[in-house]
């Protein structure tokens, strides 16, 4: 009965700590924003640990195909940031004429991870979904991206 108790007691405990210390570390951020390397730009690749996915990635595991849009090129961030803005979680860290940085704050565990958009000189949407912490991410940022490109279809 005792163990049980302590138990009940503990496991709060260590949750609430685990909690406070992951969100503390995670503030730590990834995103570096992209480089420029003559006429091209480009989002930094995914790190080997399969807790990325990018468009421009080398590694094949974590390619996924950059986003189509159709609006001027002045419009496509700000109404990304518009659309981005609204859900839950997620604050935009940076915005200019080409890129958009965001965070998502996990719910549970109060993670968080960087999305990146990077309108390149060739009239592409790169897109970059990175978990700041961990080596798997089981899958959370292929679903993210995947939920962003059904939230934006045909309203970029």
């Amino acid at each position: 009965m005792k163990i049980l108790l302590i138990a009940i007691i503990l496991l709060p405990i260590l949750f609430i700590a685990a909690r406070l210390g992951i969100a503390h570390y995670s503030q730590l951020s990834i995103a570096t924003g992209y480089s420029v390397q003559g006429n091209s730009k480009q989002l930094d690749d995914c790190p080997e640990s399969p807790n990325c996915q990018c468009s421009q990635a080398t590694r094949s595991a974590q390619q996924v195909a950059p986003f189509d849009y159709s609006l001027n090129r002045d419009e496509v961030i700000a109404k990304l940031e518009s659309v981005i803005a609204q859900q839950a979680g997620v604050e935009i860290k940076k915005s200019d004429s080409d890129y958009l940085w965001a965070t998502y704050k996990t719910k549970l565990m109060g993670y968080l991870d960087d999305v990146e958009f990077l309108l390149d000189n060739e009239g592409v949407l790169q897109v970059r979904s990175a978990s700041r912490l961990g080596k798997s991410d089981l899958g959370a940022n292929k679903k993210r991206i995947d939920a962003l490109r059904a939230l934006l279809d045909g309203k970029i």
